[in-house]
């Protein structure tokens, strides 16, 4: 588990060095008059939507931006009696739950009364989500989860990530924060450290160390073009590149990416339809045009030039800022066969940057320059798929050759000898059937550039908004695995703590509590394990339609010790014995409910007696959220015993100047569904 340190962790704000876990500069800090009316926040201008990113060089400079870290030291040991109970009660509330059986008669009611919870946000909201998603997006990989919390003050925004390390990176940490090699390194040594780790033998990038080369390129200064600088967005591209080509490469290789792409092959026979909006969006007419000019910083643009005229004109009028088309009569069918082609390069120089070694001082000039193209390659390629996505012609495309694409959203099946048979023949089905077809269609191809959307997203936000608030200063913990120490489930049930809320009455409450610790120890202390045993029999007989037999079972559960379980089983057989009763099917849908709803109450009160034999351990993920509002709670408590008590933390702090914030507006309600799965 892991924990604050105890002698605290530093923020620097442009001066000098300052203590958070000081109680009197811990809490000056956080419950100051400055953080007051934080939840209302300062109106923040976040719709940014209309400006674009983008490849080519820009002369804009950008706000200055001002750069400043720490990290806590680590010890290396800890005793489960110093992890914060709150933490503890999370493992066990959610190990618990993952032990309750979902009752399978059990349907929900119409989700309508949520609608209006879950969507009445305002376009700010969304807006600010939209960034704070792209953030993680970035900052997470396939192991890693994130959660972001945003203070918004008068004179700038406060940002904590809490960012969950993966076991791999874990292990791999030596102690310091980040290689000493990276501390002096410029924009350009950066890039090429990146570059060097997306190439096969080089070790997993440690989630503190990527993330404060994400930080750093973030917040250096942006270099003339003609000194070797480039854009912000460029910098995010390289750090795209270097961190997620395997998981880019897995998009083309597992599940439903290989069907997709070999659907879009076979789609060739189709004739043009003109399904263009009279008024198509801004943001769409600039995303086509940013593709065409994009096509001419490809290293093999003259290859594709040969093979696509007429696409090459659309692109030449673009590039002069005349009207342009993208997908015409004339061009539908080399769009087609152009975003086949740049699929199969993407995949092609992904698979080949990750199987070659790094360039080192024993490579030559030609090596190291063609590793340098096939990496300006994929950056590019990103980014026009990217574009496409946003953009007309491909959703226009899609709705054109529709008819001919296979639906995979149900079965996602292997390809088989006969699938070429069906290939020609157009899709039988209705048009909602088709709408929700081409969705899935074009959320797939967005799936596969999610990284570049992100760091569009990103940028737009960082280089368009000019904000209320001057600067932001983001705060990033970065925890390890978390160890396997539980809480006891009487200790988690009786700690008002835990359990009982500012609003109830706390003699009601303990009175409440006190009866369900006693009703939950007379069924651990039961013959709960045979009884389960007995009701699981029980259900076995009943759906086989073994009347006899499920009457024995149920006189067997009429032995059980669990509390009313007696009671339970006289009822059952009263009703199993009326022949009359059995005819109605009111009755035995009662039956197939009762024998389910006991199965799960004896595994579950199974599971409270594992627990008390210390059976069970926590074999989730230490999810970040839930880490999060402990180190919160902490924050804002300024009782001497509830000073911060982590160990095991990394910290670093960054600031920004005039660039923009991020936020995030997830509850604590959606902290228990997503911890189940295991490392």
């Amino acid at each position: 588990m892991v924990k604050l340190p105890r002698n605290g962790f530093a923020l620097h704000r442009n001066g000098p060095r300052s203590s958070l876990t000081e109680k009197d500069d811990f809490t000056a800090h956080w419950m100051q008059e400055d953080h007051a009316g934080q939840a209302s926040g300062v109106p923040l201008n976040t719709c940014n939507a209309s400006s674009q990113t983008s490849i080519y060089p820009s002369r804009t400079p950008t706000p200055e931006a001002d750069f400043s870290y720490d990290f806590c030291s680590e010890s290396q040991g800890h005793s489960p009696h110093e992890i914060p109970k709150n933490i503890l009660a999370f493992r066990t509330i959610t190990t618990m739950l993952e032990r309750v059986q979902r009752l399978r008669s059990r349907k929900f009611e119409s989700s309508a009364s949520w609608d209006g919870e879950i969507w009445d946000v305002s376009s700010q909201e969304r807006d600010e989500a939209r960034v704070s998603n792209a953030f993680a997006s970035l900052a997470a990989t396939d192991d890693d989860c994130i959660a972001l919390v945003t203070r918004r003050l008068t004179d700038r925004v406060e940002v904590i990530a809490f960012i969950q390390d993966s076991p791999a990176s874990a292990e791999q940490c030596d102690g310091r924060a980040i290689p000493a090699e990276l501390e002096d390194m410029n924009e350009l040594k950066l890039l090429r450290y990146l570059e060097k780790h997306c190439c096969k033998g080089q070790p997993m990038l440690a989630t503190r160390t990527r993330l404060w080369i994400l930080n750093r390129l973030l917040s250096l200064d942006l270099q003339p073009f003609e000194e070797g600088g480039q854009t912000l967005y460029l910098r995010l591209l390289h750090y795209v590149a270097a961190t997620f080509h395997e998981k880019m490469i897995s998009r083309f290789e597992f599940g439903s990416p290989v069907p997709y792409i070999q659907s879009l092959k076979f789609a060739t026979d189709f004739q043009f339809r003109d399904y263009s909006l009279h008024y198509p969006s801004k943001e769409a007419i600039e995303s086509d045009g940013s593709f065409l000019e994009g096509l001419a910083y490809l290293p093999f643009a003259e290859e594709l030039k040969s093979k696509f005229p007429k696409i090459f004109e659309q692109a030449d009028l673009a590039q002069q800022n005349k009207v342009f088309r993208l997908y015409t009569a004339d061009t539908c069918k080399e769009f087609h066969h152009l975003l086949l082609v740049l699929l199969d390069r993407l995949y092609l120089l992904l698979q080949c940057t990750m199987n070659k070694t790094a360039p080192d001082s024993g490579s030559t000039e030609e090596e190291r320059r063609q590793f340098e193209t096939d990496l300006l390659a994929i950056k590019v390629l990103g980014h026009l798929i990217h574009r496409l996505t946003r953009g007309l012609a491909l959703e226009v495309h899609i709705k054109t050759i529709s008819h001919l694409l296979d639906d995979y959203r149900i079965n996602i099946r292997p390809l088989t000898s006969n699938l070429h048979e069906k290939r020609g023949t157009e899709r039988q089905g209705g048009q909602g059937d088709n709408a929700i077809l081409q969705k899935s269609y074009m959320d797939w191809l967005k799936s596969i550039v999610n990284e570049f959307d992100a760091a569009s997203t990103l940028v737009q936000y960082i280089e368009g908004l000019s904000p209320v608030c001057k600067n932001f200063a983001c705060q990033i913990l970065v925890s390890r695995p978390p160890d396997k120490a539980l809480i006891s489930w009487r200790e988690l049930l009786t700690d008002a703590n835990i359990t009982s809320s500012p609003s109830q009455d706390s003699k009601s409450s303990s009175v409440e509590v006190g009866r369900l610790i006693q009703f939950c120890d007379a069924a651990v202390r039961s013959n709960c394990l045979e009884s389960s045993c007995w009701a699981e029999s029980a259900r076995t007989s009943w759906a086989a339609g073994d009347l006899q037999k499920t009457i024995e079972d149920v006189r067997n559960l009429a032995n059980s010790t669990l509390p009313k379980w007696r009671e339970y089983a006289d009822t059952l057989l009263c009703i199993l014995q009326d022949k009359e009763a059995l005819e109605s099917e009111t009755e035995r849908s009662y039956i197939s409910e009762a024998m389910d709803l006991l199965c799960a109450i004896a595994q579950f009160f199974t599971f409270l007696w594992d627990l008390d034999k210390q059976i069970f351990e926590f074999s989730g993920t230490l999810h970040c959220e839930a880490c999060l509002v402990s180190v919160l709670w902490h924050f804002q408590d300024s009782s001497s015993e509830t000073v911060v008590t982590y160990n095991n933390l990394s910290h670093v702090t960054f600031t920004h100047q005039a660039t923009g914030i991020w936020t995030s507006r997830r509850s604590t309600a959606t902290l228990l569904p997503d911890v189940s799965s295991t490392y």
